[in-house]
């Protein structure tokens, strides 16, 4: 049987590699809304997920500057309890385990459900696996300077502000972000960042998806992530959530023309990257 779900889970991401050519600038299904929405928050609610973290480049870019073809990790999100937050907020605590390797992270976030919508609070602890580094390399995105695909995913991921901390270090987002408002109509964007917070990310839900996973078929809500770079700097991010009432289906990030260099030697090259991320079973 897990054989098997990994097979499912390698077809989904040849299958998001086919979306993102084709989603780049996606037609708009009109007078679609999903309301009330809410994401489905009880204590005991489990997501189990497979990431795929995947640089697309040639292998003799690949040998030049060391870098791991692909990861592969094993995702839970538990919601484990509810908890006061700053003695003011009260808030539902995700527990998020990833495992890869043989290593195992954990972290926590703190969401809650009000009248606006789904909202993130804050988080304690680190952040995703992703490719490892075998020699220094320098990268450049966006005309942004990176050290390693780690620096990308924490600039441009789920989030873009989150700093490394121990468990027992509680960041508070203030105000809270709008993961995703209570009334979501296919057309109408929202605001999730703000300028400056490090940047502002705005959500545009495209239409709504039939979404086939190991953890069964769902009727998804289809939203894009619109970064406030992508007028100057072309849109070379296509980010996607696809989301039920069961919660978030797959998350599809494509990251195209990024540039890396092995940084003693003259080796040098561009490659897109794709992160994906597939539900594969869920209790709730």
């Amino acid at each position: 049987m897990q054989k098997f779900w990994k097979l499912l889970v390698c077809a989904f991401v040849l299958l998001a590699l086919y979306r993102c050519d084709r989603d780049k600038n996606p037609l708009i299904q009109e007078d679609v809304v999903w309301e009330p929405y809410a994401y489905p928050l009880k204590t005991g609610n489990e997501w189990r997920y497979t990431r795929t973290v995947v640089p697309n480049m040639s292998e003799e870019l690949q040998n030049a500057v060391g870098l791991k073809d692909t990861a592969v990790s094993s995702l839970t999100m538990k919601i484990t309890g509810e908890k006061s937050l700053a003695d003011t907020i009260e808030a539902y605590e995700f527990t998020e385990t990833i495992q890869e390797d043989g290593r195992i992270t954990t972290s926590a976030s703190y969401y809650s459900q009000g009248p606006a919508g789904f909202l993130f609070h804050g988080y304690t602890g680190p952040g995703v696996c992703i490719p490892k580094n075998g020699k220094p390399i320098k990268i450049q995105f966006r005309n942004r300077s990176f050290s390693s695909i780690q620096e990308i995913i924490d600039t441009y991921g789920d989030n873009p502000a989150r700093k490394t901390t121990e468990m027992d270090s509680l960041i508070i987002e203030s105000p809270p972000l709008l993961v995703y408002p209570s009334s979501i109509q296919v057309g109408h964007a929202w605001t999730y960042r703000s300028p400056g917070n490090p940047f502002m990310i705005r959500k545009l839900p495209v239409g709504q998806e039939t979404i086939q996973t190991p953890a069964g078929t769902f009727q998804c809500m289809k939203i894009r992530w619109l970064y406030e770079e992508d007028i100057a700097q072309g849109q070379n991010i296509l980010f996607y959530d696809y989301i039920s009432d069961q919660g978030l289906v797959c998350r599809l990030v494509r990251y195209e023309n990024i540039m890396i260099k092995e940084a003693d030697s003259n080796s040098s090259g561009s490659f897109d990257m794709t992160d994906t991320i597939v539900l594969t079973g869920f209790s709730l």
